[in-house]
């Protein structure tokens, strides 16, 4: 599933922990994990 990465990319690149970005989002950091591994869906 390629687009798992680029979330996971996107947030590297920009140097965003998983909090940072679930922080931005107005999401969990533990959502943002699942998404990353194809657990949940965004």
């Amino acid at each position: 599933m390629p687009e798992i990465h680029l979330l996971s990319d996107f947030r590297k690149s920009r140097r965003l922990s998983q909090l940072d970005l679930g922080l931005m989002a107005d999401v969990s950091a533990r959502h943002i994990s699942y998404i990353e591994t194809g657990k949940s869906q965004p």
